[in-house]
C-alpha cells in the first residue's frame, strides 16, 4: 500500500513539473505566432503603371473578423528594401501611418501625419480654419478603420518638390493682389501658414477599402522636415489638385478664346477678297509662330490663304504665344475645332509630362487629363 501511495505521489510531481515546462515554452513564443493584436501592412514587390493604379504581385491584406480586433495578415510578397535608405525611411513611416488608420488609432495616425501641426494653425484663422479643418478631418476619417491596404512601388519626387518649393513663395505675391478680395486674401494667409518647406518627398500609390466598402486608389505623398518623416495629408493633395485645375481652367478658356479668334480672322481675310475654301483642312502649329508676319499681297493658293488667317489671329488672341502647340480644322471656309496644348504637369511617379489639353466646341475635362497624349488626338475629340 505504501509503495502505491508512493507511486502516485511521483506520477503527480512528473504531471506538475511537465505543466510548468509547457507554460515557460507558451511565454516564449515568438510575436510572430501571436495570433491577436498584431497589425501588419502589406510590403510590395512590383512596379504600377502611370495611372497609379497597383500591378499584380504587390501584397495584398486581409482583415480578420474578430470582436474589437482589426488584424491585417499580409501574404507571401514582402517589402523588399532598397539601397536607397531615404525610400526605406519614406515607406515605413507610410507603413506605420497605415497600421494606425488600420486599427482606427486616430492619435496615433495624427502624430504620424502633419495634420496635427496644421489644424494648430488653422485654429488661428477663424472661419478659413474651421473649413479648412472640417475638409481635412473628413478625409481623414475615410481612412480610419480602412481595410485591404495596398501599397505600389513608390518613387523619389523631386520635381515635384521643386515646382511646391516654388509655389510657397508666390504665395507672398498673391497675398498682395487680393486687397480687394479679403475672403480669398484670408484663404491665402491660412495656405501661407500651413505651406511649410520641405526637405525630402515621396510619393506612393496606395489602395484601400473604406469602412463603408468604398474602394479608393490614389497618391500617397510622405515627406521629410526637420529630419522627420510623415504622411502629407494637409498640404500637397490639395495643393496638386489646386494647380492641376487651375491648368485645364486655363488652357479650356485658351481654346474657346482661339476657336473666337480664328472665326473672326477668317472673316477678315474673307473680306480681303480670300476664298477660304482654299485653307480647308487640318492644320498644326506653334502658338509663338503665329499672329505676326508680312500679310500676303494676293491670295492665289491656298498657303497665301493660310499665312493671312495665321498673321489675323494675333489680333484677336492675345495668348497665343503661351500655347506651345495649337491645331485648327477648317472645312468650306468655317472653323470646325480647335485643339490646344498649354504647359504640363510632372506625374509624381515616372516624373514624365502630362499635357494640359483644350478644345472646342467638344470640350475636355479634367477626368480626361492623362487620356489624351497628343494634340492630334484632342482633335480627334473636339470633331466629335
Amino acid at each position: 500500500m505504501k509503495q502505491k501511495r508512493l507511486l502516485c505521489s511521483l506520477m503527480c510531481l512528473m504531471f506538475a513539473i511537465s505543466g510548468l515546462t509547457a507554460c515557460n515554452d507558451s511565454s516564449s513564443q515568438p510575436d510572430s505566432q501571436i495570433p491577436t493584436g498584431i497589425q501588419e501592412t502589406t510590403g510590395i514587390t512590383s512596379e504600377t503603371n502611370l495611372t497609379g493604379s497597383v500591378t499584380s504581385g504587390i501584397s495584398s491584406t486581409t482583415t480578420v473578423s474578430e470582436p474589437a480586433v482589426s488584424v491585417t495578415e499580409s501574404t507571401d510578397a514582402v517589402f523588399v528594401p532598397s539601397d536607397d535608405m531615404q525610400y526605406n525611411e519614406a515607406y515605413s513611416a507610410l507603413d506605420n501611418f497605415l497600421k494606425a488608420c488600420t486599427s482606427a488609432n486616430r492619435e496615433s495616425a495624427l502624430s504620424l501625419s502633419n495634420l496635427r501641426t496644421a489644424y494648430t494653425a488653422a485654429e488661428q484663422h477663424g472661419a478659413q480654419g474651421v473649413s479648412f479643418k472640417q475638409k481635412a478631418d473628413g478625409k481623414f476619417q475615410d481612412m480610419l478603420g480602412m481595410q485591404a491596404v495596398k501599397i505600389g512601388q513608390g518613387a523619389c519626387a523631386d520635381t515635384l518638390k521643386t515646382n511646391y518649393l516654388e509655389w510657397i513663395p508666390d504665395l507672398k505675391k498673391q497675398i498682395a493682389a487680393s486687397a480687394d478680395d479679403p475672403q480669398k486674401q484670408a484663404e491665402l494667409k491660412l495656405k501661407s501658414e500651413i505651406w511649410k518647406p520641405i526637405e525630402m518627398l515621396y510619393v506612393f500609390p496606395v489602395s484601400y477599402l473604406t469602412i463603408d466598402g468604398q474602394s479608393v486608389s490614389e497618391l500617397c505623398y510622405v515627406i521629410r522636415t526637420e529630419n522627420t518623416w510623415s504622411v502629407d495629408l494637409a498640404v500637397l493633395p490639395d495643393a496638386v489638385q489646386e494647380k492641376r485645375a487651375e491648368g485645364i481652367k486655363q488652357v479650356a478658356a485658351d481654346a474657346r478664346n482661339f476657336f473666337l479668334a480664328l472665326s473672326s480672322a477668317l472673316m477678315d481675310v474673307q473680306a480681303m477678297g480670300a476664298d477660304l475654301t482654299m485653307a480647308d483642312g487640318v492644320f498644326y502649329y506653334r502658338g509663338a509662330d503665329l499672329g505676326w508676319g508680312q500679310m500676303p499681297e494676293t491670295f492665289d493658293n491656298a498657303v497665301s490663304v493660310r499665312d493671312a488667317v495665321n498673321i489675323r489671329l494675333g489680333y484677336y488672341f492675345s495668348g497665343l504665344s503661351q500655347c506651345d502647340q495649337i491645331g485648327y480644322a477648317i472645312n468650306g471656309g468655317q472653323c470646325k475645332a480647335v485643339a490646344v496644348q498649354r504647359g504640363s504637369e510632372n506625374d509624381p511617379l515616372t516624373d514624365t509630362e502630362i499635357y494640359y489639353f483644350g478644345c472646342y466646341p467638344h470640350v475636355l475635362n479634367e477626368e480626361d487629363l492623362g487620356e489624351y497624349i497628343s494634340i492630334e488626338d484632342v482633335m480627334t475629340h473636339a470633331l466629335g
